[in-house]
């Protein structure tokens, strides 16, 4: 029998998305960015975004995310909504039998043969930001974002996080362990508090004692007002 050790190293492992999973979410993102950038001018560029860009995202993959950037010049005078609704024009004709749903930051591509779901998030550049939509009903309104600076602080905080990549495993763990409870807690605040445990990480002697510790740590903080890098508007703080 494996000992308790072993056996925690391999749940970590378990959760991690396999090379079938990532092989799907490339060759589709893949396709649909650059179909994307290929059917209109005004589209400029994508990239990738969220858990699955950062490397938290576990088992099974649900969506990925990417940017979609306009020209700043076509969107000029146009409503959050009329933007939305163009790049799902453009979804849709790249997947006339698929469901193209507009949603509160993004476009959902539904496909429903797939376990993930593509979240295409229509963005405008300003002043080293993104304008995205926040759209509660009608023309919504911009707010602005910026993921190069979450992806810092992913960056930074990895390093300093312990040995072996601990920092995103840890991170991979406190998810699946919200996602069996029903995710009392958004999986981004959690990770975003685990990057500040980068150094009680660094401190522990194996990835079982840094998991109780990291437990007890967000057990305090997780009640705390938490700051998203890169917002400066309504969703400073989750």
């Amino acid at each position: 029998m494996a000992s308790p050790a072993a056996r925690f190293e391999a749940m970590l492992s378990n959760i991690m998305l396999t090379d079938k999973e990532r092989t799907k979410a490339i060759d589709t993102h893949t396709y649909m960015r650059d179909q994307l950038e290929r059917r209109r001018h005004w589209i400029k560029e994508t990239f990738l975004t969220g858990s699955y860009k950062r490397e938290t995202a576990i088992r099974p993959l649900n969506d990925v995310d990417f940017f979609c950037v306009v020209d700043p010049d076509w969107a000029r005078g146009k409503t959050p909504a009329h933007i939305q609704r163009e790049v799902q024009r453009v979804l849709q004709e790249i997947y006339p039998r698929t469901t193209v749903d507009r949603q509160k930051h993004s476009l959902g591509v539904d496909f429903r043969s797939q376990t993930t779901n593509y979240d295409v998030i229509p963005a405008v550049p300003t002043r080293g930001y993104y304008q995205i939509v926040h759209r509660e009903s009608g023309d919504g309104e911009f707010i602005l974002s910026n993921p190069d600076a979450v992806e810092r602080e992913k960056v930074a905080a990895n390093s300093q996080g312990g040995p072996g990549g601990r920092m995103l495993q840890m991170i991979r763990l406190t998810k699946h362990w919200n996602t069996k409870n029903r995710k009392r807690v958004k999986n981004f605040h959690l990770e975003l508090l685990c990057y500040k445990a980068a150094a009680l990480l660094a401190s522990c002697s194996n990835n079982r004692e840094a998991c109780c510790r990291l437990f007890q740590f967000l057990s305090f903080e997780v009640v705390k007002d938490c700051f998203v890098p890169g917002k400066c508007d309504i969703q400073t703080f989750v």
